[in-house]
């Protein structure tokens, strides 16, 4: 990692590195002659078509985004399997995973792949892949903000926690907009809860529904902090994304993930809770947050406010 600031940040590609690039760039040209061979030997009318969209090599993975322009006769997990294939042997053609008492493979097992079929969904990944060098700069200038800690305790819930544990030692206001509400008495609790982060308060809350968002968004807007609640456990590697990793960056955020509910004040059951799981490291799991643990969140959320 290069650069003198966060936004000039880049990577310089080792001898390995600028080899994997020219292998992927290389995978267009490389699957439209493998079809013209299978073509003329075969008889068939195959086509391979695949463009390489973004990519960004970074100095321990690579993010790159695929675009099939047609449907093929073999699956995208054997163009990456052919290319890490090369890759693996680039390495070892350089001289650079070979030693004298250990092998050490180029690839972890496994790679994690989705599709983008939602809307702008592959402007905002285009956007991310971009950025990782940013990113990084940011991440390794503020460590001790993305760092996963593990057993924090509060008002008796037990917590994963990333971004500025210092925020939870200062009077917190829950936010936490019910339905029941009327439009009335909402716009005064929304306001207050604005007028209490304002005189030195930490907003605390899921921000799961419209209402909620909004008064964090106002309170970003202004330059405030926040903390908030997910359901979601946090993957060995996990950070922050959009928005909330540069907040992250600020000291402005604070993320937590019950580990336990079983100790709670309230007694809320410990199945309102997803349990940390074994999942892909270097990928946060994304899944639909249920009622009850909505419910549960905005109860912890009031719990460790009050």
């Amino acid at each position: 990692m290069q650069g003198s600031s966060a936004e000039k940040a880049f990577v310089q590609p080792s001898s390995l590195g600028e080899e994997v690039i020219r292998l992927l760039l290389g995978i267009p040209k490389f699957q439209r002659q493998k079809a013209e061979e299978i073509n003329h030997l075969k008889g068939c009318d195959i086509r391979r078509e695949i463009d390489i969209l973004a990519y960004q090599l970074m100095p321990d993975h690579l993010h790159v985004i695929l675009f099939v322009k047609r449907e093929m006769d073999i699956s995208i997990g054997e163009v990456l399997r052919g290319f890490m294939i090369a890759c693996t042997k680039a390495c070892f053609f350089l001289g650079i995973a070979e030693s004298s008492t250990r092998k050490k493979p180029l690839w972890e097992r496994g790679y994690h792949d989705r599709k983008l079929t939602a809307k702008n969904q592959l402007q905002s990944m285009m956007e991310y892949v971009h950025d990782n060098p940013r990113r990084l700069f940011l991440k390794h200038q503020n460590t001790d903000l993305f760092t996963i800690k593990h057993a924090v305790m509060k008002a008796g819930y037990e917590f994963d926690a990333i971004g500025n544990i210092h925020l939870l030692d200062k009077p917190l206001h829950a936010v936490h907009v019910r339905s029941r509400f009327s439009p009335d008495a909402r716009n005064e609790y929304m306001n207050n809860c604005i007028l209490e982060a304002r005189g030195g308060k930490i907003l605390v809350g899921a921000f799961i529904s419209e209402y909620e968002k909004q008064v964090r968004a106002v309170a970003l807007q202004e330059g405030l902090s926040i903390i908030q609640l997910t359901s979601l456990p946090f993957s060995d590697f996990y950070k922050p994304m959009g928005e909330l990793f540069d907040l992250c960056a600020e000291g402005r955020l604070l993320l937590l993930s019950p580990l336990s509910l079983s100790a709670s004040p309230d007694k809320v059951k410990p199945s309102a809770y997803m349990p940390r799981a074994q999942q892909n490291p270097y990928w946060q799991t994304q899944r639909r947050i249920s009622r009850a643990e909505c419910v549960t969140l905005n109860t912890i959320a009031e719990t460790i406010a009050n």
